[in-house]
């Protein structure tokens, strides 16, 4: 028999700390993929050239980890007690059978809005002055038609009318994707497996102490290659390209296979060291 519990509160500071973690870890592994390339093709000097690109990713990672993890975190918190929280069904503490799609549609989209919003802002003020010093050194050196194009393309990028098309776009595609993502996995569940955690009790919170990479990567992938089918088949009929369904849906199955897998293990390794996840859960 299962019970359903509501997710009414993440605690903050173990949530930044290991998802922070986590992005640093993602960092570190991109960084080491880069010199690696960079070796193969360009030999040590190459390798010696890309290692303060490296540090900046890694840097980068972390910064970007702390704000996304401790943002998303404070708004679930506020969300969850304005709007229903994101509840689950469980069994024996260690099988989740079963997820709330529409509170988590709701929920994720919102927090996803507000994120991108902050994003774009602090990323077009940024943007903003590094094209504007392309700008006048493309006029300088004689290419002013170029310089010109590159005025007009940012000018329709940064109209209101595109940004606020792309926002609501944006939210109304993170939306579906979590509802259809947590209906499949719903559906799925009691036919083929489910994820594996293991919850225990600290005083008013339970801890999330381990996930179970391989079923957590083997559903993510299943249920990434159907949405990803979905999407390329709505892109297909825009396009007239069919080979976009068969691409979408390789490279939605194996990059969620590889990401969550990864997820989940650089979790269950960090846990140990910095803690695992506290939330609050009730009946």
């Amino acid at each position: 028999m299962s019970d359903l519990k509501n997710i009414k509160e993440i605690e903050l500071s173990s949530s930044t700390i290991i998802g922070s973690g986590i992005f640093k870890l993602f960092g570190v592994l991109f960084a080491i993929v880069i010199l690696i390339i960079a070796g193969i093709y360009g030999g040590i000097n190459a390798v010696t050239g890309f290692i303060s690109i490296a540090c900046t990713i890694i840097f980068g990672a972390i910064i970007f980890g702390v704000f996304n993890t401790f943002t998303q975190t404070y708004l679930y918190n506020f969300f969850s007690k304005k709007l229903s929280p994101i509840s689950f069904n469980i069994k024996d503490n260690k099988t989740i059978e079963r997820i709330s799609a529409l509170p988590a549609a709701i929920i994720i989209s919102l927090i996803s809005l507000i994120i991108l919003v902050i994003c774009f802002l602090a990323s077009n003020f940024i943007l903003q002055m590094l094209l504007t010093s392309i700008i006048q050194i493309m006029m300088f050196s004689g290419q002013s038609n170029l310089a010109l194009l590159l005025y007009q393309y940012f000018n329709v990028f940064s109209n209101p009318l595109s940004i606020i098309l792309v926002l609501i776009g944006s939210y109304i595609t993170i939306f579906v994707t979590v509802a259809i993502s947590a209906t499949l996995y719903n559906e799925l569940s009691s036919k083929i497996l489910q994820i594996k955690v293991k919850l225990s009790s600290d005083g008013n919170y339970t801890s999330l102490d381990y996930v179970k990479p391989l079923n957590l990567a083997i559903i993510s992938a299943i249920i990434a290659l159907i949405v990803s089918i979905i999407f390329g088949m709505v892109i297909a009929l825009y396009t007239g390209s069919f080979l976009i369904i068969a691409i979408n849906g390789v490279i939605g199955f194996v990059f969620g296979f590889i990401i969550t897998s990864l997820i989940a293990i650089f979790y269950n390794y960090l846990s140990k060291f910095v803690g695992p996840i506290k939330i609050k859960l009730t009946d």
